[in-house]
């Protein structure tokens, strides 16, 4: 059994940046896949814009592990992705990323309603290909 001292870190000292919050509408997650959203590197934080964190330099992309069957309404907490502190040798605060619902989205679904095809650039639902596949063979009929 896990204990407490690995799930939760005490606070740490000194200055901390502030915390930010954003709503997201993603396209539907695929298990084991990190879901990959758009959140502006300047969020509003008291009537200004502040500069967010960018840890993994993916810039205005956020990668988010978000299980398939998470409810609409469900808010990810994304530690050290906050506002950038302003004083120097400070932390910076945590990104609170709420999920609005999700995007239904032709190349995200489940795993086994897609199908890998060579030359295509993303995954596409099986449905889709039979589909394709089938008008080829009405027009070349």
């Amino acid at each position: 059994m896990t204990e407490l001292g690995q799930i939760f870190e005490a606070s740490a000292s000194g200055p901390k940046g502030p915390d930010l919050y954003v709503s997201v509408r993603p396209p539907l997650p695929v298990d084991g896949v990190p879901t990959r959203v758009r959140v502006p590197l300047e969020l509003p934080h008291a009537g200004a814009l502040v500069r967010r964190a960018d840890p993994h330099g993916d810039g205005d992309e956020l990668a988010l592990g978000i299980p398939p069957g998470l409810a609409a309404g469900t808010t990810l907490r994304l530690r050290g992705a906050g506002g950038v502190c302003s004083e120097p040798g400070g932390s910076a605060g945590d990104l609170y990323v709420t999920i609005e619902g999700f995007e239904e989205s032709l190349g995200l679904l489940a795993p086994a309603a897609r199908v890998a095809l060579p030359g295509v650039s993303a995954l596409l639902p099986a449905a889709l290909v039979v589909a394709a596949l089938l008008a080829v063979w009405l027009l070349l009929r």
